[in-house]
């Protein structure tokens, strides 16, 4: 959802832009992005919070949204931060992707290669030194969604400690 919600953005700032373009101007406005700056589709209604049954991010009255990092919101009643779970780490990791895909397009512009560079992958185990993988498993589907939700709210605050360490 966060990427469509970039890109989207994107789209909405060069309407009549090629899809080449729409793909340079991807990578050249996020590497530039003034982070926290919320990435919006619409600005937020003016709805008082009191009368909501849902939450609604607003970094100007929730102190817990103002330590988002990377705040991507959904467009959708109630607004959501999509990305809610970005660390330093894993912000530091985007950051560094979006400077690789604007030098990529960049060299694509100036004929120095093709598309597919943008497309090859990754070799993540040797390109990261410190990487975890956690598995959560239940003898059941309705335990295991539940488990799951659980480690998966826990696996942000694990990351901050490691980072911190």
């Amino acid at each position: 959802v966060s990427w469509a919600i970039l890109m989207a953005r994107v789209c909405q700032l060069y309407p009549k832009a090629a899809p080449s373009t729409l793909v340079h101007k991807f990578f050249r406005v996020f590497d530039q992005w003034k982070w926290p700056t919320p990435v919006m589709l619409r600005h937020p209604e003016e709805i008082p919070s009191a009368n909501l049954p849902y939450p609604v991010w607003d970094s100007r009255n929730n102190m817990s949204d103002r330590a988002h990092l990377m705040p991507i919101l959904t467009p959708t009643f109630p607004q959501q931060n999509s990305t809610f779970n970005v660390t330093n780490s894993t912000k530091s990791v985007m950051m560094e992707e979006f400077k690789v895909g604007l030098t990529t397009c960049d060299e694509v512009f100036e004929s120095k290669c093709d598309w597919n560079k943008l497309f090859e992958p990754t070799d993540f185990f040797h390109k990261y030194r410190h990487y975890i993988i956690i598995q959560a498993m239940a003898s059941n589907v309705k335990d295991q969604i539940e488990w799951q939700g659980l480690v998966e709210s826990k696996i942000r605050i694990l990351v901050g400690n490691l980072e911190s360490c």
